[in-house]
């Protein structure tokens, strides 16, 4: 984690559950992190920031997941101590995606619901009034 050298100081194994959290708050604001944010501009050029717009709740979540899971395997391998993510404030439980209905008439069946519609009688008012509901 680049962020954690350049910005707080520290190596992987010295990362602490503050640092975890102010990461994940890089990743939820980063207006807050002028030196992160900005306007798009080459890489070359002196003000290229990483984030020129803020993640979506799947990208912070895939970005959280990625690094404690470099964390556990870090830990694992017996290169750390403890790992910083269960000291930290952060929950990584994925967000939830919007339920996607995909419900459709073919051709054929749409027209058969519009001639139902234009069948309906429309003498009386209360005919008339749900005629027009129904269209």
């Amino acid at each position: 984690m680049l962020w954690l050298g350049l910005e707080r100081g520290k190596a992987l194994s010295e990362a602490t559950g503050e640092d975890i959290s102010l990461f994940d708050d890089l990743l939820q604001y980063p207006e807050r992190w002028p030196q992160w944010y900005g306007e798009r501009h080459p890489r070359a050029d002196p003000r290229w920031r990483p984030w020129t717009r803020k993640l979506s709740a799947r990208s912070r979540h895939e970005a959280l997941t990625t690094v404690e899971r470099c964390y556990a395997w870090l830990l694992k391998q017996g290169y750390l101590r403890y790992n910083p993510f269960e000291a930290a404030a952060v929950r990584l439980r994925a967000p939830r995606l919007a339920a996607v209905q995909a419900r459709y008439l073919d051709e054929h069946l749409w027209q058969a619901v519009l001639e139902q519609v234009q069948a309906m009688p429309q003498t009386t008012a209360t005919q008339r009034a749900r005629y027009e509901r129904t269209r």
